[in-house]
């Protein structure tokens, strides 16, 4: 990094296959660029990147678990948006 530098971006390709598979785990660790064995001092230079299986269907739910809501006077009608979450995988259809 120069010295005026405050962020650098690092590109990492991930190569996504078609496996069902648990998510897997990697580290990157910032290293001294004259000692390549020596990890620099700090509390923030080792990131852990979680690969999340995509394959399945995933899991359905709801966004929220509580909503709150107003009613609009004694005779009044509302309404309520409860919004679904797809978590853990993203291949195929699902239907609740």
């Amino acid at each position: 990094m120069r010295a005026e530098q405050k962020e650098l971006d690092i590109e990492i390709h991930i190569v996504d296959d078609d496996c069902v598979e648990p998510d897997e785990d990697f580290r990157v660790m910032l290293m001294e660029a004259e000692n390549e064995n020596m990890l620099l001092v700090g509390n923030d230079v080792i990131s852990t990147v979680t690969i999340v299986d995509n394959e399945g269907p995933g899991i359905i739910g709801f966004k929220d678990a509580v909503v709150c809501v107003r009613p609009l006077g004694e005779r009044g009608c509302g309404k309520v948006d409860l919004i679904l979450e797809r978590t853990g995988g993203a291949d195929g259809d699902a239907s609740v």
